[in-house]
């Protein structure tokens, strides 16, 4: 547990803010009034997961069921971690749904990452 508070305070302090705006503006548009919007959000949340990905060796893991809550699964060295807090995870799966791209995108970065580090 200690080593996910070991990230860059700066980051963190991103994705905090980050996922507040993205929680705040789902709520105000919840009922599909402005989905593209929380799609925007929700993409740009990924694509600052994405940065994490890059400062710490942390691997994301989104497993999506039509009949449960989409859940992101956070795998650092040091623990393991599963947010599935409807208000970011809806956000993450409608990002994912609406931009299908978004999902490939993250695989394809953490293999690609992932592979690097193992070629040290």
């Amino acid at each position: 547990m200690s080593g996910f508070f070991e990230l860059p305070y700066t980051i963190v302090t991103i994705g905090l803010v980050l996922v507040g705006i993205s929680i705040a503006i789902y709520y105000d548009f919840v009922g599909g009034m402005l989905v593209s919007l929380g799609s925007f959000l929700g993409l740009f949340m990924m694509l600052s997961l994405l940065l994490l990905l890059v400062f710490y060796p942390i691997h994301l893991l989104f497993t999506f069921s039509p009949h449960s809550t989409p859940t992101v699964h956070i795998i650092t060295p040091t623990g393991y971690y599963t947010f599935s807090y409807p208000e970011v995870s809806y956000i993450i799966y409608y990002s994912t749904t609406k931009f299908p791209i978004v999902e490939y995108l993250i695989i394809f970065f953490g293999f690609l990452l992932t592979f690097l580090r193992l070629r040290k």
